[in-house]
């Protein structure tokens, strides 16, 4: 079954690793140019008196155990909306106007086969449309701001990722979001992205079913 914020949450996870990976592979091959913080970085120029690029490797080549390591968490996590984090969010999800009727009854899915070669598991699916919040958090606007380029152009460069993890039709777009006073403090900058896609949820029935295994006749011959 599609398990939607998982995958997400692992997609983000390995955007981050490849990042990482990829900067600390270049700096010691004394190739920092050919990095992918530097193919997206690399070549702005400043910003509120700011190299991007160098604030970006700050950001992405922190210790494991640094406090201000970049960490990824479902749903907000109210305890670090003052170090950069990226939550992900559902804000609404319905059924999508491409589905059957009677709710594809009869779909029969290998991995909901019993162990009885002669029992039958069915099956019932519904396509969704779905939009998810990517929402990245901080106590500085420039953590915000390159978090949400970045993971942006990962999903845009490696757009196929999603298609092939069950997310389909990916649409992105996004916008600054207002926490809640009483959730986090009037410090804190966010801005999220958001993905609108399609998923397939393809579930068993409780119930299995016997099939036949052997047909018998049983008559009088006629002359």
């Amino acid at each position: 079954m599609c398990f939607p914020e998982k995958i997400l949450k692992d997609l983000t996870d390995h955007f981050v690793e490849v990042t990482i990976d990829n900067y600390i592979y270049c700096r010691d091959n004394d190739c920092i140019e050919d990095s992918f913080l530097h193919d997206i970085f690399g070549e702005l120029p400043d910003f509120n008196g700011h190299n991007i690029f160098e604030n970006a490797v700050a950001i992405f080549s922190r210790d494991v155990d640094h406090p201000r390591r970049i960490e990824t968490h479902i749903f907000f996590n109210r305890e670090r909306f003052h170090l950069p984090t990226i939550h992900i969010g559902l804000p609404s999800e319905q059924v999508s106007e491409t589905n059957g009727l009677g709710y594809d009854f009869g779909r029969f899915e290998d991995k909901f086969q019993p162990s009885d070669p002669f029992m039958q598991a069915t099956t019932h699916s519904r396509m969704f449309q779905a939009k998810y919040n990517i929402a990245f958090t901080s106590d500085n606007t420039n953590e915000v701001l390159i978090m949400y380029n970045w993971f942006r152009a990962c999903m845009i460069g490696n757009i196929e990722l999603f298609e092939l993890n069950g997310l389909h039709n990916p649409v992105i777009s996004g916008s600054d979001i207002i926490l809640n006073d009483a959730l986090a403090p009037s410090h804190i900058y966010s801005r999220a992205l958001m993905i609108d896609c399609q998923y397939e949820i393809t579930a068993p029935n409780f119930n299995k079913y016997q099939i036949s295994s052997k047909v018998k006749f049983e008559g009088t011959p006629i002359d």
